[in-house]
């Protein structure tokens, strides 16, 4: 069974209820998809530590360079939604593993 587990860092951003039209006009919409795309990106450094932590270890060059920017955009997220504190953070434990067959 094979788990990844990653930290968001920053306050937490609450869904917000609106229509189809409001999406694109609305800051709290805004604010809530930087924050899933905050999340997105957090999972997918995760996945490259895991993965290919030997070849940065080697000095992947190309691997250090995408990691770079994607912190770098993360960081810039952040601190356009405003939830760029230090202290505040969520550890996400993702589990997969294989189904269990029912007896």
């Amino acid at each position: 069974m094979k788990s990844i587990k990653f930290v968001v860092p920053g306050k937490p951003v609450p869904y917000v209820r609106t229509t189809q039209k409001q999406k694109y006009y609305d800051k709290q919409w805004a604010r809530y998809s930087a924050y899933c795309l905050i999340v997105q990106i957090s999972y997918f450094l995760a996945v490259l530590e895991s993965k290919y932590a030997s070849l940065v270890i080697c000095g992947g060059t190309s691997i250090m360079s995408a990691k770079e920017s994607l912190t770098r955009y993360r960081a810039q997220l952040m601190a356009m939604i405003g939830t760029a504190t230090t202290s505040a953070h969520i550890e996400i434990i993702i589990t997969a593993g294989k189904k269990q067959k029912e007896q």
